[in-house]
């Protein structure tokens, strides 16, 4: 796996949210191989209007929430999400 800047330009990925809305860029793996299952996604989250993000404090907690959200939607998972990047919806 090439090497990934993860949250670039953010300093301390636990500090406050600088905007209501992020990408969130992420690939699905093969929990048995660990190939790459199509291509990487982008998806945007609004942190006050999206209920699953509301609460969010962070880039981490908006990170967890994603994680949480996709890898944890059953006990047996056909595919597990990594989360590559987050940045915030340039205006």
């Amino acid at each position: 796996m090439k090497n990934l800047k993860l949250y670039e330009g953010f300093g301390d990925i636990s500090e406050g949210l600088s905007s209501e809305v992020y990408i969130v860029t992420a690939q699905a793996f093969n929990p048995q191989t660990g190939e790459p299952e199509g291509e990487s996604r982008d998806e945007e989250i609004n942190v006050k209007t999206n209920q699953l993000f509301k609460g969010c404090k962070s880039i981490l907690d908006i990170h967890d929430k994603y994680c949480d959200f996709w890898n944890h939607m059953n006990s047996n998972p056909s595919a597990l999400v990594f989360v590559s990047k987050i940045t915030p919806k340039k205006k």
